[in-house]
C-alpha cells in the first residue's frame, strides 16, 4: 500500500520521466526506497497531504519511519526504514 500511494503521488504531481524502486536489507533494517526525477517540492512550505499521512501511518504500524528527501527541480525520494526482528 505504501508503494501504491507513493506511485499515485508521483504520477499525479511530479511530472517524472523515470521512477526507481529498491528494497534492501542491511543488518536488522529493511530499506524501501522510491525515487523519481520529477519536479520535487519544498517540504518547508508544502503541507502533508492525506497520501503522505497514510504512508507515515503505515510505516509506523510496522515500527518504521518514512522520510522524504526532495528539492525543487531535483526530484524526490521516499525512504521507508523498518526494523527486522
Amino acid at each position: 500500500r505504501i508503494a501504491q500511494e507513493q506511485l499515485k503521488n508521483i504520477l499525479e504531481y511530479s511530472k517524472a520521466k523515470s521512477i526507481s524502486i529498491s528494497l534492501k536489507q542491511l543488518s536488522n533494517q529493511l530499506f524501501f526506497i522510491i525515487t523519481d526525477d520529477g519536479i520535487g517540492f519544498d517540504q518547508k512550505t508544502c503541507q502533508q497531504g492525506l497520501g503522505q499521512c497514510n504512508i507515515v501511518r503505515r510505516a509506523q504500524e510496522m515500527n518504521g519511519k518514512a522520510e522524504w528527501i526532495t528539492e525543487i527541480d531535483h526530484g524526490c525520494s521516499l525512504m521507508i526504514t523498518i526494523p527486522i526482528n
